[in-house]
Parts: C-alpha cells; sequence; structure tokens
C-alpha cells in the first residue's frame, strides 16, 4: 500500500512538471516550465506543426526549445514556390556565417544576387514541400531558423524576409530558465542559467527625465537579433520585424539599452531587458568564432556598429572568461608585433567602432603626405570631403575612419567626413555604460574611448551629437562622474 501511495504521488509530480505552464522566479521573471508535451509551437507568427507531442518550453528570453529526435512535418507560413519561381518563407538549421542563405532566392529584391543555397532551405527537404510523408528529421541538437517573406517584391535593394523565430532542438530538457544556445554553428549545450546572471552589477543612478520607458527599449530586443551573413549587404539581411537593418540604429538601440540597465528602475523592470540583452551577447559571442565571424562585422561607412557591447555585458553579468576576452584579438592586437592598419594579424576579429577608431601616427601622417607609400599604401580618401593630410602636430590624437584599420587610405583629417557623424552618433551610450559598470579594458582599444570624448566635446550643441536626446543627457550627466 506503502509503495502504491508513493507511485500516486510520483506520478502526480511528474505530471505537473509536464503540465504547468509558468511558475514565478523569485526574481520576478516568470519561470519557463522544466517541459510540456506539445505537438506544434507558435511563435512570432511561425508554426513549427510536430508528427507527434514532444516534450517542450522556453528559455529565459521566451525562443522555445524541444527535445529530440524530431521530425517536423509543417512550418506555417509555408514554404512555398511561386509560378515565377521564387521561394519563400524558408528555414536553415544550424547556420554558419558566410555570404549563404536558405529563406528567400530573392532575398534582397530584384536588383541583387540572392546568395540563394537550395540545399540551406530546411523547410523542403529534397527540395520538396513538407508533409507528413516529406518531414524535416532532426535526430541531433539544432537550432531552427524559420523566416517569413514579404509576399510582394520590392524595387531595389531592400530585405523580403521580414520575421525570423528560433526554435532550438535538444537532447534533453533543460534546466529551468536556461539561456537558449546560440544559433549559429552545432554546438547546442546550455551553459547557462538565469541563476549565473550577477544583477547585483547594475548600479542604479537617477533616472533622466527623458529616459525611455525600460519595457519600450526591452521590446527592441525581444525577438532573436539574426545576423549570420557577412559584408554590408548582411544589413538588407536583417529581418525588419525583428531588429534594425543599419548600423547607426543598431548600435542607438544597443546604447538606449546599455543607459537604461544603468538607472534606477527596479530589479523586475529590468530583469527583462538584462535577460534579452545577454542572450543577444551569448549569439554575438558564437558568431565570433563561427565560420566566417571574425569579419562579420568589419567597419565600413555607417554600418556594423553596436554589436561588441552585448558580448561584453554578457561575459561581464555572467562572469564568463571567454566573452570578458572576446576583444583580446581585436583593438589593440592589430598593432602589435609588427602588424599595423593595413597589414593585420590573420587571425584579428572585426567589429565597426573599433576599426573605425584609433591614434594618429607617424603612419597616418606620411600616409596622406605621399610619403613612403610603397610601405604604407597610397591615399586615397573619399573625394565628397575636403582633402586633408595629417599634421606632425596630429600625432597621438584619437581619431575616426571610415575603414581605418583594414583600408587605412581613406583617412582623411578633415572633421565633416561622410559617415563620421552617422557612426559615432549612437556610440555615446554604451561607451559610457562600459565606464559606468567599470570594463573599460576589456574592450581592449582605448582610442575608442578617447575618440568618443574628442567627438562629444566637438559635437556640443550639434542636433546631430547623438541619436536622441537621452543619450546626451546621460552622457552630460554621467561623463564627468566616470
Amino acid at each position: 500500500m506503502k509503495v502504491f501511495f508513493f507511485r500516486v504521488i510520483l506520478f502526480g509530480f511528474l505530471s505537473l512538471s509536464l503540465s504547468a505552464q509558468s511558475l514565478t522566479s523569485p526574481s520576478g521573471l516568470s519561470a519557463r516550465s522544466r517541459a510540456t508535451y506539445q505537438s506544434s509551437l507558435n511563435q512570432y507568427g511561425i508554426t513549427w506543426t510536430f508528427d507527434k507531442a514532444y516534450p517542450s518550453g522556453q528559455f529565459a528570453n521566451g525562443d522555445f526549445w524541444v527535445v529530440g529526435p524530431i521530425k517536423i512535418v509543417g512550418i506555417s507560413p509555408s514554404p512555398t514556390v511561386l509560378a515565377g519561381g521564387r521561394v519563400m518563407n524558408g528555414s536553415m538549421l544550424n547556420p554558419t556565417v558566410n555570404n549563404w542563405q536558405g529563406y528567400d532566392n530573392k532575398m534582397f529584391g530584384t536588383d541583387f544576387n540572392a546568395q540563394y543555397d537550395q540545399t540551406l532551405n530546411a523547410a523542403m527537404p529534397g527540395g520538396l514541400p513538407l508533409s507528413p510523408i516529406n518531414p524535416l528529421s532532426i535526430s541531433q541538437s539544432a537550432s531552427l531558423i524559420s523566416g517569413i517573406s514579404t509576399e510582394t517584391l520590392g524595387s531595389g535593394i531592400s530585405n523580403q524576409v521580414r520575421t525570423m523565430a528560433v526554435l532550438t532542438v535538444l537532447s534533453a530538457v533543460p534546466p529551468a530558465n536556461s539561456f537558449r544556445p546560440p544559433y549559429v554553428g552545432s554546438d547546442k549545450t546550455v551553459r547557462f542559467q538565469l541563476s549565473n546572471v550577477n544583477f547585483a552589477l547594475l548600479p542604479s543612478l537617477t533616472r533622466a527625465a527623458n529616459a525611455p520607458a525600460i519595457a519600450e527599449v526591452a521590446s527592441r530586443f525581444q525577438r532573436p537579433w539574426v545576423e549570420h551573413m557577412v559584408g554590408w549587404i548582411k544589413e538588407c539581411f536583417l529581418p525588419r520585424d525583428n531588429m534594425h537593418n543599419y548600423g547607426r540604429e543598431v548600435a542607438s538601440d544597443v546604447s538606449d539599452a546599455a543607459l537604461s540597465l544603468l538607472l534606477n528602475y527596479s530589479a523586475s523592470d529590468k530583469e527583462p531587458l538584462a535577460v534579452r540583452m545577454v542572450q543577444l551577447g551569448i549569439d554575438y559571442y558564437a558568431i565570433i568564432n563561427n565560420g566566417q565571424g571574425r569579419i562579420n562585422w568589419r567597419a565600413d561607412g555607417g554600418h556594423m556598429s553596436g554589436r561588441a557591447f552585448p558580448i561584453l555585458l554578457a561575459g561581464y553579468l555572467l562572469n564568463d572568461a571567454g566573452m570578458k576576452a572576446a576583444m583580446s584579438k581585436s583593438g589593440e592586437y592589430a598593432y602589435q608585433n609588427g602588424y599595423y592598419e593595413g597589414k593585420l594579424p590573420p587571425d584579428y576579429v572585426h567589429f565597426g567602432e573599433i576599426d573605425q577608431t584609433f591614434y594618429v601616427t607617424q603612419r597616418d601622417y606620411e600616409r596622406t603626405n605621399g610619403i613612403n607609400s610603397q610601405l604604407y599604401g597610397n591615399w586615397e580618401p573619399d573625394t565628397r570631403a575636403v582633402l586633408e593630410p595629417y599634421q606632425q602636430s596630429d600625432i597621438g590624437v584619437a581619431e575616426w575612419g571610415v575603414e581605418h584599420v583594414h583600408t587605412p587610405g581613406g583617412d582623411n583629417r578633415t572633421w565633416h567626413l561622410p559617415y563620421r557623424g552617422v557612426a559615432g552618433m549612437s556610440w555615446s551610450g554604451y561607451i559610457l555604460a562600459s565606464r559606468a559598470l567599470g570594463f573599460r579594458n576589456l574592450w581592449n582599444h582605448q582610442a575608442l574611448f578617447d575618440y568618443m570624448d574628442r567627438y562629444m566635446t566637438i559635437m556640443q550643441g550639434n542636433p546631430d551629437r547623438t541619436h536622441n536626446a537621452f543619450q546626451a543627457a546621460m552622457w552630460d550627466s554621467f561623463r564627468p562622474v566616470y
């Protein structure tokens, strides 16, 4: 009788653990259930339908996981081949960071090569639509990214995949409130939980009167920021329902998030934003370590800013040594052991704002004055600006160049350069936050911080000094403190 009673209690406990929808964590975030059996999952308008019910649940940031091996028999909106040959609503498994994609064969509209590869479209096994007799079978842990295409092609170059969502297949139920493994690559080890985040490291500064609502800022990071395509065209690849596509706006969103996490909001108010920023950092860190990821954010005008800070923030809050050392092969690494701008270490890792900022050296003086061009290359600046070579007195000044670290011939001393303001106006928030949080050294690039001081001083009173008034107010209030 006692054995039977114990079995009843145990069965009841297991049933609750598999059917409960959510619990409340001590920190206030809705705790994700350990598992519920589901035959389909829906997120952001995308539905994955399975051949039967599988244990499933949500990560700390809200993205779904399911325990495999599984068979997916349908994805809605359905992957489709139109009469004219257009392939829409594709999916990719464990994408590699490179120039190829399987979402839409008109990814960039009508005027640019889509870099589409049918074999990468996991939503059409064997080139045929999903069905019970043609399922997508996933036997190993994996990330499936599914997209929703626009129905009508726009003219020119523009992203035709507006929404993406990530479904993660795991070999076992993860711990409650786990962070999602990165969507790139094949390693789906669940390494971090909400309990690993040290929220006590976030300060509580007096809120600026023009501070945006923190819930609104958090909403900008709710959907995954999918960035596994290389080069400037990548910013026409980014799903516009998920994130902005241009570096200026991406960096501005990151600045607003960084500053919001410094302010005197309650812990429960900060937590959703902090969780989403940590997840972003986990994803971005995996990108720089996958495929062509080290060149994924190579400086190019107004593109590519804002991607380093989430990695460092995640490393700082999780106390993860790898993420905290992510910049060890960036920044000053370009100027050591006989390497310098235009002559980079083969394993240098690119980030927009790091590539673009530097201290003027004798090499820059000589290059822009036509001296030793056989060593330092020719001076070939953008002719839309006044051509002004560096002077000897400029040596040591913190400066900006449109592609300085890899193409220094485009540098120009004049302040009124194309893209100087486009890039710099969005950086101040996360540069200030890095000072306030005490991890400026993790950037491995003091020139960025000194240039930001110079930029904000010279641009004082200019309406384009920052991307919004909140960022300017925070800088003016707290840069003297830090």
